[in-house]
């Protein structure tokens, strides 16, 4: 609403004047108000709308990551299950391993009990029977010492010694297969009774118990032997090959008898009747401990 003034005087027409201006600035601000509201309203409402957006954009990442912190943790865990079940079966497998070693090893020792047991029995049933004079069906050694076999051509003596006896009769058997079966306390009792004479009494094969004892290593009846006087350089008959009792240690492989019978006077450079050597028999049989004690006994430069 417009009010005019008309007025005579300067003084009231440039106030009705001013009262105008007034007005049209007062209805224009009205107007821009009016403009001006809704659009605030418009962005009071953006903002909101923003904001909602939002929270909802940073609550579905945040699950999101949950949910693959989730499947992380579950996929660890499955790793560590199946780490845990290979490192049990591996263990079990160790354990296993072990123990089949160990039974292993218990059946080896149970192996090599029985087997000592036995030879502990076939001894003591060879010096059972040597005390009762019966024949010893154990295998000693490659030598076999048969009884006398009657001949219509030689003699079964064929290297006499004039100052022993040769022959051999049922006492000097008795005494030569107690010096095979090493069965010293036998040959101590035949000795200390009538049997010193027939300490070199020989066999069809021209032996005495001084060979048949060099065949056991680490006799004791060949010790026994040897303190009694038994010829130590002695050879068998022909049929033997003509050795002596070093020649059997030595193809034996009979360390601790080499030594006795060198520590005796044993000949190094006697042969057999095929020109062989204690040496030469050693190294046919690949004994390396007896060639070398030979060696050293002879002198020579033992590599």
């Amino acid at each position: 609403m417009k009010i005019i003034g008309v007025s005579g005087g300067d003084g009231v027409s440039s106030g009705v004047g001013v009262s105008a201006d007034q007005n049209e600035d007062e209805e224009e601000e009205e107007e821009e108000g009016q403009h001006s509201a809704p659009s605030a309203l418009l962005a009071s409402l953006r903002g909101v709308m923003l904001a909602v957006v939002g929270k909802l954009r940073s609550g579905s990442a945040t699950k999101d990551n949950h949910k693959h912190q989730q499947r992380n943790q579950q996929h660890q865990q499955q790793k560590n299950q199946q780490q845990q079940k290979e490192t049990q079966n591996h263990q079990r497998k160790n354990q296993q391993c072990q123990q089949n070693q160990q039974q292993q090893k218990k059946n080896q020792q149970n192996s090599q009990q029985q087997q000592q047991q036995q030879q502990q029995q076939q001894q003591q049933e060879g010096q059972d029977k040597g005390r009762r004079g019966e024949p010893d069906t154990r295998v000693k050694s490659k030598i076999i010492f048969s009884p006398p076999v009657p001949s219509t051509t030689t003699p079964p003596c064929s290297q006499p010694r004039p100052k022993r006896p040769t022959t051999l009769d049922i006492r000097g058997g008795v005494m030569t297969k107690a010096a095979l079966w090493d069965n010293a306390e036998l040959l101590e009792d035949l000795l200390n009774g009538d049997q010193l004479s027939h300490l070199d009494c020989r066999d069809a094969w021209g032996r005495t118990p001084l060979h048949a004892a060099a065949t056991t290593e680490a006799s004791r009846c060949l010790r026994i032997l040897l303190q009694a006087g038994a010829d130590v350089n002695l050879a068998s008959g022909p049929r033997a090959e003509g050795r002596t009792c070093l020649h059997i240690a030595s193809e034996h492989g009979a360390v601790e008898n080499i030594r006795l019978l060198l520590d005796h006077g044993a000949d190094l450079l006697a042969k057999d009747a095929n020109g062989l050597t204690a040496l030469d028999l050693a190294e046919q049989g690949d004994h390396a401990n007896c060639m070398t004690i030979l060696k050293n006994a002879a002198g020579m430069w033992c590599w």
